[in-house]
């Protein structure tokens, strides 16, 4: 008998804000307080796009760069009334979007200030092309700007907001060190068709690959594979800092196909014999002494979807659990695991996509 959490026990967070297309007189938009243009509304200075470094401010360099942490992009212009305005900041490769809107009668590095995240299921990339549009509500003036993004933001080992990011796997080479493996299929399944692929480039939320895994439950036992870190001892002590499991968070977007029973698992293992990671060789995990921990995610839903567990909805198996010191020691986690499963009714075919595979401290991952 697997440990199951209903998805309403949970976690979950939309981060994505996904704006339909509409005109400038089209509402509702995001948000409470809106004031349209009057007809004498005119903006008095252009939309400009801005970078500073340091206390250094460049105007309309047409350049984004977040690869450093000390760059910071934000847009001005200056209309001659107060207004609802949207800025839409869109990836010509990607697709990806960043709906900027306030109320005001000018942009400036308060009310727009971005930092390189999207709002809606996709990661801006490198090098693409970004075309920025500001429109004003009860108004037909619109205007457009573009950048050309010369370093995404990174996530790896980087503090945002006072919350520490770590990506596990974000199948595009991101860390290494916790690359998730192959996918192993329940050899049982007989003429299941069960597989995975950990460079799945058909559909993703950042760079070009997400990882796949699909199968039918042949055998009825729930089991439809897993892929695990490269030894389960491949994340170094030190990294993780949080001691409480309310604080530590295990992020990824999941994409559903709708199939009934589709069930996700994170699996963690934890080094509770401190095992030496200056040995040499490194010693090999043993899992008969070592607390393993497991959540299962419900894939309930159709398309991309963030999703954040907090540690302490972990639980411990009935298969190979308990073993070391039986608590959630999130400062301990040193190994993960990832499974497919038809549950909570085997026997169907069942399939996910996962990508962005993160873990993060002090909050839930906010891109």
């Amino acid at each position: 008998m697997r440990v199951y959490l209903s998805i309403l026990a949970i976690t979950t967070i939309l981060s994505s804000l996904m704006s339909c297309k509409r005109t400038s007189k089209d509402k509702p938009w995001l948000g409470k307080n809106y004031k349209p243009a009057s007809a004498n509304f005119t903006i008095t200075e252009p939309l400009v796009d801005v970078i500073m470094q340091n206390t250094t401010v460049y105007t309309n360099i047409n350049i984004s760069n977040f690869s450093s942490g000390i760059y910071k992009n934000f847009f001005r212009a200056k209309f001659n009334e107060e207004v609802s305005w949207q800025l839409t900041i869109t990836g010509s490769q990607t697709g990806a979007e960043r709906v900027i809107e306030g109320l005001s009668s000018f942009l400036d590095s308060i009310n727009t200030k971005w930092d390189g995240g999207p709002t809606n299921n996709r990661f801006f990339k490198t090098s693409e092309k970004l075309y920025v549009k500001l429109t004003i509500l009860g108004s037909d003036i619109v205007q457009y700007d573009t950048l050309t993004l010369a370093a995404a933001k990174p996530y790896h080992k980087r503090t945002y907001n006072n919350v520490f990011y770590y990506i596990v796997d974000d199948f595009d080479g991101a860390n290494d060190s916790t690359k998730m493996s192959s996918f192993y299929p329940d050899l049982n399944d007989l003429g299941g068709g069960n597989g995975g692929n950990n460079a799945y480039n058909g559909n993703k939320v950042q760079g070009s690959f997400s990882y796949r895994m699909y199968g039918k439950d042949v055998n009825n036992n729930t089991y439809i594979g897993s892929c695990s870190s490269p030894t389960l001892l491949d994340v170094n002590p030190g990294i993780f800092k949080q001691t409480n499991p309310d604080s530590v968070y295990f992020n990824m977007y999941i994409y559903g196909f709708g199939y009934p029973s589709t069930t996700v698992s994170i699996i963690t293992y934890e080094n509770d014999q401190n095992y030496s990671f200056t040995a040499n060789p490194r010693p090999t995990f043993d899992q008969t002494k070592n607390d393993k921990w497991l959540v299962q995610i419900p894939v309930e839903w159709t398309g991309w979807k963030l999703v954040s567990v907090p540690y302490r909805l972990f639980k411990k198996p009935n298969t190979g659990g308990g073993l070391g010191n039986n608590q959630l020691n999130p400062e301990k986690i040193t190994g993960f695991a990832l499974e497919l499963d038809s549950y909570p009714m085997p026997g169907m075919y069942v399939e996910a996509l996962i990508d962005m595979f993160t873990i993060t401290q002090n909050g839930v991952f906010k891109p």
